[in-house]
């Protein structure tokens, strides 16, 4: 005889069938755990471009937004802010709008030179490679570069600990938190 013998064939069937048996047991009567399909509403323009499922995506928008300063034609941190609550949760909107040029790395004086020389400002804002918290289903987290860049000045350049959170799976991502290293 040759190949395997008439034992070994046998136990090599009865782990086949054994293995079989509790592989194809385990998917029967186990729930598939899966995650909803995010039904959030979209944002209002000028944000409508920005998915709401996306939490790094509202957070990058929501910075970028909030930095978008012109000197020039009079969009200061407070014209900024007002533009980007469609992007924050009301609790962060109440806590921060009385502390708006607080978060801004212009001073008022210089602000108020810029605007009288109509000085013209460029902003750029991309999230880094910085560590930050793991994303869970409902909080997201990350490191964002600024850089501000004033017409014929040095860059202001500096980082942005922002956080984001949603109510359920299906809601949109707002901005809850916002830091910068002092």
């Amino acid at each position: 005889m040759t190949g395997i013998g008439v034992n070994s064939a046998r136990r090599l069937l009865t782990v086949v069938a054994v293995a079989t048996t509790v592989l194809a047991g385990c998917g029967v009567g186990v729930p598939v755990v899966t995650e909803p399909a995010c039904r959030a509403h979209q944002f209002p323009t000028p944000f409508d471009r920005v998915p709401p499922c996306s939490g790094p995506e509202v957070l990058l928008a929501a910075v970028a937004g909030l930095f978008a300063y012109d000197p020039a034609t009079g969009v200061d941190p407070p014209t900024t802010f007002d533009r980007v609550r469609p992007l924050m949760s009301a609790p962060f909107q109440a806590k921060a709008a009385a502390s708006v040029w607080v978060l801004s790395p212009v001073t008022i004086v210089d602000w108020n030179s810029w605007v009288k020389r109509g000085v013209t400002m460029r902003s750029e804002v991309a999230i880094t490679g910085d560590d930050h918290p793991p994303d869970t289903a409902t909080t997201t987290a990350r490191v964002l570069s600024v850089r501000l860049a004033p017409a014929n000045m040095t860059p202001i350049v500096f980082a942005v600990y922002s956080r984001a959170v949603r109510v359920s799976a299906e809601s949109a991502w707002l901005i809850t938190d916002l830091r910068m290293p002092s």
